[in-house]
C-alpha cells in the first residue's frame, strides 16, 4: 500500500488536495483503514479520476502494472537472439562460411551471447579460408582497430582489406581509402583515395569531394554523383570490376539515385565477371543457372570453385547434377566432394546411398583437406595467394564410422537419376534475417563530433549525422531464405 500512498501522521489526513479535501479520498472516517486508496485504485482502473494528484498516483499505479510486462518482454527478446546464435551454430558446425560469419557477427555484437572478439576474430578466418569476402572485410577491420584484444595490426589489416575488395566485398573500401588518404602503411595517394571513396558508394561521396579539393582536382571534370564515379572507373579497356560490379547492382535494384534497369544491371554484371571479380561470377553463375543454361554456369562457376569460393561450390554442384540427369559425364566423386565442400552433408546423405552412413566428423575432415588442396595448389601456381592461413577449425564429436572412406577405397560411386527438388538456403546476404542495411541522413542541428558509432545490425562504423535503417533484403525478399 505504500507504493500508492504516503504514510501521515497521527491525526493528519492521508493526501491534502490542491483544490479538494481529504474526505474525497480517505471516505469515511469509520471506515477501516486502507479504503480510501482502494477508492482510488477503483477510480484510476474507471478513469474517474478529479485532479493532478490522482493522475501523479494512476502514473505510479500503470507503471507497477507495467514493469513486469516490460521485463518479460525484454527477457523473451534476449532469448530470441540467443535463437539466432544457436541457428547458425549447427552449420558452423559444419563448415558453412555463411554460419561462421553470421555467428562471428553475433560474437561482434553480443546478439544472444557475450561479445568475444577473439571468438569473432576465429571464426571470421574460418570463413575468410572458404572464401568469404564479408569475413576477410572484417578480420581487416577488427586488425585496423586492435577491438577486444585482438592484435592491432595496421599492415595486415591493410592485405586482408584489399583481398576482400578485389573479391568484390565494397565494405572494405572505405577502409582502403582512408589508408591512402593518411599515408598508413602505404605512400600518401589521394587520387587512390580518390577512386576508393567513390567505390565505397552514395554515403562517401563528400569524402571523395574533399579529398579532390584536397588533391586541386578540376570540378568541372569531376563526377556529379557516386554512378558517375563508378563510370568513371568502369569504362574504358583497363575499367575496374568492382565499379562494374557497383553499377550492376545499382541499376538492378535502383540505388544511389539511379533507376530501376535490370537489364542493364545484367549487362554491368556480365561485364564485371568476365574480368574476373569473384562475387559478380558467383552470382552471374548463379543467374544463367536460373536461367537452365547449365553449360555456361558451369565455365564460371568452376572458376569461383577452384578459387575456393564455397557458395560457387553448392551452385556448380547443381548445375552439374542437372547436366548429369541430361547424360553429360560428369567425373566420378566430383558432385559429392562439392557439396561436402560447401557443407551440404544432408544432400550427400540423400542422394548419396553408399555415403548415407558416413558421419559429420568424416565428412568435415574431407572438407578440410579440399580447401588445404585449393589453397596448395594456388600456391604453388602463384595465382592469388590468400592473406588468410588456414584456421583451426571446429571439430565435431568424432564418430567410429568409416563410409566414406570405405566409399573411396572400394570406388562405390553411384549415379542419381531423380529430379532434385528445390531446396531452401538462408539468404547470404540478409544473413536469414530478410533485412539489409540503408544509409540514411539525419539532422545534427549544428553540432560535430569525429567520435563514430557502430551499427548494432552490421557492424559498420558511422559518422556523426548518419545512420543504418533496415530495410527489406533485395536478395530474398524479406524472405530470409533462397531456393536452389
Amino acid at each position: 500500500m505504500g507504493f500508492f500512498c504516503r504514510t501521515a501522521k497521527h491525526g493528519e489526513a492521508p493526501y491534502k488536495f490542491a483544490g479538494g479535501d481529504a474526505e474525497s479520498v480517505k471516505g469515511n472516517q469509520n471506515e477501516p483503514a486502507g479504503v480510501g486508496v482502494r477508492e482510488l485504485k477503483k477510480r484510476i482502473l474507471f478513469g474517474d479520476l478529479r485532479n493532478p494528484c490522482e493522475l501523479y498516483i494512476m502514473k505510479k499505479f500503470l507503471i507497477s502494472l507495467l514493469l513486469p510486462i516490460y521485463c518479460i518482454g525484454v527477457s523473451v527478446c534476449g532469448f530470441a537472439q540467443s535463437g539466432l546464435a544457436a541457428q547458425y551454430l549447427p552449420n558452423a558446425k559444419r563448415g558453412v562460411a555463411y554460419a561462421m560469419k553470421g555467428l562471428a557477427g553475433c560474437y561482434e555484437n553480443g546478439s544472444g551471447v557475450e561479445t568475444n572478439y577473439l571468438e569473432a576474430l576465429r571464426l571470421h578466418k574460418e570463413a575468410a579460408y572458404r572464401g568469404d569476402s564479408y569475413s576477410k572485410f572484417r578480420l581487416g577491420a577488427l586488425h585496423k582497430y586492435g577491438f577486444g584484444g585482438v592484435k592491432q595490426d595496421n599492415e595486415l589489416a591493410f592485405k586482408y582489406l584489399m583481398e576482400a575488395s578485389n573479391e568484390g566485398c565494397d565494405g572494405a573500401n572505405s577502409y582502403l581509402a582512408e589508408f591512402y588518404e593518411k599515408g598508413l602503411v602505404v605512400e600518401k595517394d589521394l587520387k587512390m583515395a580518390i577512386k576508393y571513396f567513390y567505390l565505397s558508394g552514395n554515403y562517401y561521396f563528400e569524402k571523395a569531394k574533399k579529398c579532390e579539393r584536397l588533391a586541386e582536382v578540376d570540378s568541372a571534370s569531376a563526377p556529379k554523383s557516386v554512378v558517375e564515379g563508378y563510370l568513371r572507373y568502369a569504362e574504358g579497356p583497363d575499367g575496374d570490376a568492382r565499379a562494374m560490379y557497383a553499377l550492376s547492382q545499382a541499376y538492378m535494384f535502383g540505388l544511389n539515385g539511379v533507376e530501376k534497369n535490370k537489364e542493364l544491371g545484367l549487362e554491368w554484371l556480365k561485364r564485371a565477371s568476365d574480368k574476373g571479380l569473384t562475387i559478380a561470377m558467383s552470382e552471374y553463375g548463379d543467374y544463367l543457372i536460373s536461367k537452365e543454361k547449365y553449360e555456361e554456369a558451369v565455365k564460371v562457376l568452376e572458376v569461383c570453385s577452384l578459387r575456393g569460393h564455397q557458395e560457387s561450390m553448392k551452385n556448380l554442384a547443381h548445375a552439374y547434377t542437372i547436366l548429369e540427369i541430361r547424360g553429360v559425364s560428369i567425373p566420378e566423386g566430383v558432385i559429392p566432394n562439392l557439396y561436402i565442400a560447401a557443407g551440404d552433408f544432408d544432400s550427400v546423405r540423400k542422394y548419396y546411398p553408399s555415403l548415407s552412413g558416413a558421419s559429420d566428423a568424416e565428412m568435415f575432415n574431407k572438407q578440410v583437406s579440399i580447401f588445404q588442396s585449393i589453397h596448395e595448389d594456388g600456391t604453388q601456381a602463384g595465382a592469388g595467394h590468400s592473406t588468410v592461413s588456414q584456421p583451426p577449425v571446429y571439430q565435431p564429436p568424432v564418430q567410429h564410422n568409416n563410409n566414406y572412406n570405405q566409399y573411396q577405397n572400394n570406388n562405390q560411386y553411384q549415379n542419381n537419376t531423380q529430379q532434385r527438388q528445390p531446396v531452401r538456403v538462408l539468404c547470404p546476404h540478409c544473413n536469414g534475417t530478410g533485412y539489409i542495411c540503408v544509409v540514411k541522413s539525419v539532422p545534427t542541428y549544428g553540432t560535430h563530433t569525429n567520435v563514430k558509432t557502430r551499427c548494432k545490425n552490421c557492424s559498420q562504423l558511422l559518422d556523426h549525422g548518419i545512420v543504418h535503417v533496415q530495410t527489406k533484403c533485395y536478395h530474398c525478399q524479406g524472405k530470409g531464405y533462397i531456393e536452389r
